[in-house]
């Protein structure tokens, strides 16, 4: 099993966040569906403090485990996995909830293994997906 030390004193296993500030209280919950630019799905699960999300599309998948750091901030640890020849990246990402259905999701490639550079960094806007 594969354990992470972050900066911001998160720890993450596999499934498990835990925080020496655990005492958050989420001004917005980003338990539930949205849409990452451009137009990706993607899905959060929420409890308590900790985060789980899935972003899938033609060439990746995302896998996004983390926690609220702030009643509107949520850090996670990314794997992204080439759905063609399974190369794995490994980002972070700090999501702003700016509303119950707006935010921004601020990202940094943490390797160079595939297709992005390590520093490489990005902001995409994210939406609730209204079905």
């Amino acid at each position: 099993m594969k354990k992470m030390l972050f900066a911001s004193a998160l720890a993450i296993t596999t499934t498990v966040v835990t925080f020496a500030f655990a005492e958050v209280t989420p001004k917005f919950d980003i338990e539930g569906s949205w849409i990452a630019d451009p137009s990706l799905p993607l899905q959060c699960t929420r409890d308590g403090v900790n985060v789980q999300c899935v972003l899938v599309n033609s060439g990746f998948s995302h896998s996004l485990v983390g926690a609220y750091i702030a009643p509107d901030l949520v850090v996670l640890d990314v794997t992204r996995r080439n759905r063609v020849d399974n190369c794995v990246t490994h980002l972070t990402t700090l999501f702003r909830l700016l509303s119950k259905d707006t935010g921004q999701s601020n990202w940094v490639a943490l390797d160079s293994n595939c297709d992005l550079d390590a520093g490489q960094s990005g902001v995409d806007p994210i939406f609730r997906r209204v079905f």
